[in-house]
């Protein structure tokens, strides 16, 4: 009976982790077909199929769960930059690698409506947020 009881332990870790996907899952969804502002934490919710108490549980908010996403794609687009420059590929090679990931992230991301939502934004917490990011972009880059 004690293993038994071991191997359920973990069991709500997994569905745990599993809400949270879910979560970023529906958010990063709705923001590419729906812009930021038009989503609200009951909409992820309600689409997420999850509770307001679960999403807090991860998320202070909506900023954060956004920043979560952005985050996340930026660290990918990166990762894929670092292997690109240490294949020492052709120039033709990066250029097109380059733009297929640029594709990428406008299908899985920045939609027009989210771009447009992050050149409207005047939450000040985000406009630091996309600030940082950018300053981040320019210092890997000119590396």
């Amino acid at each position: 009976m004690n293993l038994l009881y071991k191997q359920n332990q973990h069991l709500p870790t997994v569905m745990t982790a599993s809400k949270q996907q879910t979560i970023i899952d529906t958010a990063h969804r709705l923001f590419r077909e729906h812009g930021f502002p038009a989503v609200s934490v009951g909409g992820i919710c309600a689409e997420a199929a999850v509770s307001r108490v679960t999403f807090y549980k991860y998320y202070s908010g909506k900023n954060a769960l956004l920043q979560e996403i952005v985050t996340e794609q930026k660290n990918c687009v990166r990762a894929e930059f670092e292997n690109l420059l240490a294949r020492q590929c052709s120039l033709r090679e990066a250029a097109e690698a380059v733009f297929a990931l640029q594709k990428q992230s406008f299908e899985e991301l920045y939609s027009a409506a989210f771009l447009r939502d992050i050149e409207k934004n005047t939450d000040l917490e985000l406009e630091r947020f996309f600030h940082e990011l950018n300053e981040e972009k320019y210092v890997f880059m000119r590396g």
